[in-house]
């Protein structure tokens, strides 16, 4: 097994003089790369935000999120979440309601209370995030799927952005701690795996959604053998990976816990374009190339979007391509893809590829989108 060392922090000296040099002018020339959809949307979490409660009451107005953190945690302070992995791999359990630009927090002892304190009449998705978040931009994420999609999201929150590094610092030390945090991320799946098995929630469908740099926590766990094929997860979306795409199918043939496996890709992602520069290799959400895992659809976005990263969350970019929307949505609540459509797909090699296309409409000039597999 290649450890996160060896793959993102043995760079030669003359590598680290480029690394640091092309890093400044990348994120320098727009923080978009990494946080590209910050202007969209409704709302942004800050801890001014966010109260604390023992006890709390769920009304019908509240968005309820699941929240499960790998962080420092700092019982008793206004910011009780700090920037960095608890090295002990305790996991700290919380439920959020959203009500008016402002969150509840409540505290639970394990994953069943928190499943039970929230609203079990959804689907859920359990969500990790990429670089740049702290516990507050993993709050408003959870906020803006669980609106956007009517899904209770299950969001484990782990250290990716450190105000006090710089931030190529941050960035290689949040590569290098994900293979710390496929440990405890690792426990978190596995706990979510006995409840659902053992019938002790009754949440009928889990989807597991990691974007990113999310996809470290996957890629490490596989690797180190944290997770066994015990199904968990009636579907598993490895969205926008920013992960190296070379010999991605060793590892993502070996994931065992869900039904279905997706995998998607955008060419022109300038997140991912940046990533590959700086870390000397494409990433498999910008451009996987064969052989491609056997037990995973590639949906493409190639045809659709341009330099979008966050293309399943932000209301500009959902506006403006309501079939990818439609695409989330319907792995989220368990619908299967009409990929047997002619009029939405066309099959090509390989056959377990799929692209989004946009013809025009003759009869309007309207801009309309179908699927093409490819």
């Amino acid at each position: 097994m290649i450890g996160a060392k060896n793959k993102f922090a043995q760079i030669r000296p003359i590598r680290v003089i480029r690394v640091l040099f092309l890093l400044s002018l990348f994120l320098s020339s727009g923080i978009t790369v990494f946080s590209q959809g910050q202007n969209s949307g409704y709302t942004f979490c800050n801890w001014e935000d966010i109260t604390v409660k023992e006890v709390y009451m769920q009304t019908k107005e509240d968005t309820a999120i699941i929240l499960v953190s790998c962080r420092n945690y700092l019982p008793g302070t206004e910011k009780f979440l700090d920037y960095d992995f608890d090295t002990t791999n305790t996991l700290h359990y919380f439920n959020i309601f959203f009500n008016h630009n402002k969150w509840i927090c409540v505290r639970r002892n394990n994953m069943q209370e928190a499943i039970v304190g929230a609203d079990t009449n959804k689907d859920a998705v359990v969500y990790a995030e990429g670089l740049g978040k702290t516990f507050c931009n993993d709050v408003d994420r959870a906020t803006r799927l669980a609106r956007t999609y009517d899904v209770l999201p299950i969001m484990f929150d782990w250290p990716t952005s450190r105000p006090y590094m710089k931030s190529g610092r941050n960035m290689i030390t949040t590569m290098s701690v994900s293979a710390d945090v496929a440990k405890p991320f690792s426990n978190f799946i596995k706990e979510i795996g006995i409840l659902r098995n053992q019938n002790k929630t009754e949440i009928k469908q889990f989807t597991l959604f990691l974007h990113s740099m999310g996809n470290l926590l996957m890629m490490h766990a596989i690797e180190k053998k944290y997770l066994d094929t015990i199904k968990i997860f009636d579907n598993v979306i490895l969205n926008a990976a920013c992960v190296p795409e070379k010999n991605h199918k060793t590892w993502t043939e070996k994931i065992k816990i869900q039904k279905n496996l997706f995998i998607t890709r955008n060419n022109h992602d300038r997140s991912l374009n940046g990533a590959k520069i700086l870390m000397w290799a494409a990433q498999l959400g910008e451009r996987p190339r064969q052989p491609f895992a056997k037990n995973a659809l590639y949906i493409s976005f190639n045809k659709v979007l341009h330099l979008e990263h966050n293309y399943f969350l932000f209301t500009d970019v959902l506006q403006k391509h309501q079939n990818i929307k439609e695409i989330y949505s319907f792995i989220f609540h368990g619908k299967a893809l009409p990929l047997n459509d002619e009029q939405k797909f066309k099959q090509l090699k390989p056959k377990n590829s799929v692209e989004l296309v946009k013809p025009v409409d003759p009869t309007n000039g309207n801009v309309r989108f179908s699927l093409r597999i490819g």
